[in-house]
């Protein structure tokens, strides 16, 4: 449906035996290295979900500047310069989340609680920028193969890509106990 330039399919590993020197880290670490993998996805992910709603912003702002209607450029109207505010403005949040999890993911590659939070917002405010874009240029953001409604196929991915945003929603809340409970009051986010 959407990302088309990442081919998706099915890898089986039946009756493969490796040799000891094969391993990665130390038997019984396999999950610990995975999740500090998907940790690496999600904070890539999320950049590329930022750059996704970054794109769908400048097209709702260059539209909105050209066309006209009524007599009065669209970006006149309150209605068009509200969703251009909160287009804006989780634009930014999600960027600054981002980079965030790229500081975070540094420290220590295992806490999933800032790439998980990353995404999730990310993916989320791509969505909403790629929907709002569509409600700018109208008609012509709803054709098939127009940027935008390319932009919100690829914004989906992002709800079920390196984890649900409900694992996600479990990561975050998992963590922030897991933190609260270790330092017995509200931890240091």
């Amino acid at each position: 449906m959407g990302m088309r330039g990442s081919p998706t399919g099915e890898i089986f590993f039946d009756s493969i035996k490796l040799g000891k020197e094969m391993v990665v880290g130390k038997p019984g670490q396999g999950k610990n290295i995975m999740l500090s993998g998907l940790n690496s996805e999600r904070v890539i992910l999320s950049f590329i979900f930022v750059g996704l709603s970054r794109r769908a912003l400048e097209l709702a702002l260059k539209y909105s500047t050209e066309r006209k209607q009524s007599g009065k450029f669209l970006h006149e109207f309150q209605l068009i310069e509200e969703k251009l505010a909160y287009m804006y403005t989780r634009y930014q949040t999600s960027k600054l989340l981002a980079e965030k999890s790229l500081d975070n993911l540094d420290r220590d590659p295992y806490d999933s609680l800032v790439p998980a939070a990353a995404i999730m917002h990310a993916s989320e405010t791509s969505e909403y920028i790629a929907r709002e874009a569509i409600q700018i240029l109208g008609g012509i953001g709803y054709v098939k193969d127009s940027e935008v409604e390319r932009l919100l196929r690829d914004a989906i991915l992002g709800q079920i890509g390196a984890g649900t945003t409900e694992i996600r929603k479990h990561l975050i809340a998992s963590a922030l106990v897991k933190k609260y409970k270790r330092e017995d009051k509200i931890p240091n986010l």
